[in-house]
């Protein structure tokens, strides 16, 4: 069979009904101007009785055009909550109860009296806002990091009771529950190893040696319970293979072959079993 040629005439008729089709064009938005309710329904009242002055001429205007806009945005479906928002000038940050004060609070019905105690609340709460610290825009805090080592540094020269070295007239005090808090957070590898040089001693009569002792807590084994746990953890909990976490390790210097993890996510699984099936 020959090779079939491209039909020209759909792709021809294509670009024709391109063509065909209204552009949209851009128009400006017109200039808004916030009218009052109550202003705009007594100029509308005095345009009956006689002619209006150039300012309300104008303003009249300013709404027509707007609401004609408006209209004609959402018959074409250009018009968005956002896009609207910004038109009027109703920006996010603006709250509803300021905006509508006047329609909520009858503000021109108070009294004066009444009218200062709310301005004095609103500068109260406003005041208490300021005060408020930020709550550190997403950022992780000192507490949250429960499973971090915790150090204590003490002060390199000053100690309860001793005189302030600023003015030598008052004495300072720990702030126990307010300490300055830094976190550091460093990489490593997921089974760490550490190796224990023992000082060792040799007798050059008798040839006995003398070995250091290991340090408290160290333990015996080579694979301690915690290597076997973060392995089946990583194996099991977060769908790491074997053969991936041998090539992470063997990158960061701690060589931890795929068969030896495998040994000791068993030797685990021996030890955890009961408690399973309890």
């Amino acid at each position: 069979m020959g090779r079939r040629k491209p039909n020209k005439g759909a792709k021809r008729k294509r670009k024709q009904e391109k063509r065909r089709r209204p552009r949209r064009t851009l128009r400006p938005w017109p200039a808004v101007k916030r009218v009052d309710e109550a202003k705009l329904k007594a100029m509308i009242d005095r345009a009956g009785e006689g002619a209006l002055s150039e300012e309300e001429r104008a303003e009249l205007r300013a709404v027509v055009e707007t609401l004609s806009f408006v209209v004609r945005e959402l018959g074409e479906k250009n018009l968005t909550i956002r896009r609207l928002r910004s038109l009027f000038g109703l920006t996010s940050s603006e709250k509803l109860n300021k905006l509508l004060s006047a329609a909520t609070d009858g503000g021109a019905d108070r009294g004066p009296e009444e009218a200062e105690d709310s301005e004095t609340r609103e500068g109260d709460v406003a005041s208490e806002q300021e005060e408020q610290p930020a709550k550190g825009h997403g950022r992780n805090g000192a507490d949250a990091y429960t499973g971090a080592d915790r150090i204590q540094v003490p002060h390199e020269r000053l100690c309860p009771g001793d005189s302030c070295p600023s003015c030598a007239r008052g004495k300072v005090y720990e702030q126990k529950h307010r300490p300055r808090l830094l976190v550091r957070v460093e990489g490593q590898a997921p089974v760490k190893a550490t190796v224990y040089e023992l000082q060792t001693f040799r007798c050059n009569l008798c040839g006995e040696l003398f070995v250091a002792k290991l340090p408290e807590g160290a333990g015996d084994e080579k694979y301690d319970a915690s290597a076997k746990g973060i392995v089946a953890l990583l194996k099991y909990g977060s769908g790491l293979p074997f053969n991936r976490l041998e090539r992470l390790e063997g990158h960061l210097g701690v060589p931890l072959p795929a068969s030896t993890q495998w040994d000791l996510v068993r030797d685990a699984a021996y030890d955890v079993t009961p408690v399973y099936e309890e």
